[in-house]
């Protein structure tokens, strides 16, 4: 006899999948991306330091880290400039 269970998102019921008896969320895409997204959320909450910045290993990466700060200072009108083009474009439709 099949188990019919109830969504916990949606709130439909459903048949679990026989290989996963154990399944709380139907498989209505709606209900299995806002399942992702929420497992997402608890999977950062329990792992804080991953997104973290790490150091750089090899003294190359740290010079061209440090080279590539130095220029997006001395370059920050370039970026103004950029932004507002492409702000431009978009409003004409480009």
């Amino acid at each position: 006899m099949e188990k019919i269970k109830k969504c916990t998102i949606c709130g439909r019921n459903f048949t679990p999948d026989k290989y996963h008896p154990h399944q709380e969320v139907c498989s209505a895409p709606e209900c299995q991306h806002k399942r992702q997204i929420m497992n997402q959320k608890i999977w950062r909450k329990q792992n804080p330091e991953y997104f973290k910045y790490k150091e750089k290993a090899t003294p190359w990466e740290r010079k061209r880290s440090e080279y590539l700060q130095k220029w997006r200072k001395e370059h920050k009108d370039y970026f103004k400039k950029y932004h507002k083009l492409k702000e431009e474009k978009q409003k004409l439709g480009f």
